[in-house]
Formats: structure tokens, sequence, C-alpha cells
């Protein structure tokens, strides 16, 4: 069973055009580089994650990270220090629950280890309900 995870970091903020959210996206995929992800690129048409609706708005700004579960805490602390110096808004989606980072370390934390664990349950089930595996 592949255990990566496959997250979208949506960039967004006030008054931003499509060049500046652009630019955004090209920063913090340069910054996600730098950490120890297996793969970043942006979303597009052709891979917009599982569950999502061609042409919906996040696409613009949106990128899709695939992670191995012990590096999710790692990437969720350099995105947040990354939107901070940015002064933009940055959500994450892991396993369809959204993670806006508005919210306090503490509750981040306990929210990010919820998420990995339902996700690891999800495949798991996923995998036991395969004919044939």
């Amino acid at each position: 069973m592949d255990d990566r995870l496959k997250l979208t970091i949506q960039v967004s903020g006030p008054d931003m055009d499509d060049i500046d959210v652009g630019n955004a996206r090209r920063s913090l995929r340069s910054m996600l580089l730098t950490i120890d992800v297996d793969d970043v690129r942006p979303v597009t048409q052709e891979t917009l994650p599982e569950g999502a609706k061609p042409g919906e708005a996040f696409v613009a700004g949106a990128l899709l990270v695939a992670v191995a579960p012990n590096v999710v805490g790692r990437l969720v602390d350099a995105v947040l220090e990354w939107r901070f110096r940015q002064r933009l808004q940055v959500e994450v989606e892991i396993g369809g629950v959204k993670l806006d980072f508005a919210i306090t370390g503490k509750k981040r934390d306990a929210i990010v280890a919820m998420l990995i664990d339902r996700v690891k349950r999800d495949a798991e089930r996923a995998t036991e309900s395969t004919p044939g595996t």
C-alpha cells in the first residue's frame, strides 16, 4: 500500500490578480521543495484531486503535494511560517478536510494528527474492501 498522502494547498489573498496568485504559488512551491516532500505540482484540470469538480476556483492558486504521513507536521509548520511572511491566506486540504491557518498551534497539531489517522483508516478500509487484495 502506498502510504503517501496527497494534499491540496490553496493560496489566495485580498485583491490578488492571476499574476499575484501565480507568483505566490511559485514561491510556496519553491519553499516546499526544500523540505522532504515527494512531489509538488500546480493543480490543473488534469491533476485535480479526487472528488474535486472541474472548474472549481481553487485551481488557479492550488498546489498538489505528495508527502509521507510523518512529514505532514513539518509541512504544515513550513506552510504556516511561509504564510505569515507573505500575508496571504493559505488552506491545506487532507482527505477532504480543510485546514485553515487561523488557528492555534496546539489545535493545528491535533487536527493534523486526526487527519492523518483518518486518511490512513480510509486507505486501509479501501484496501480491505478491494477484491483480490
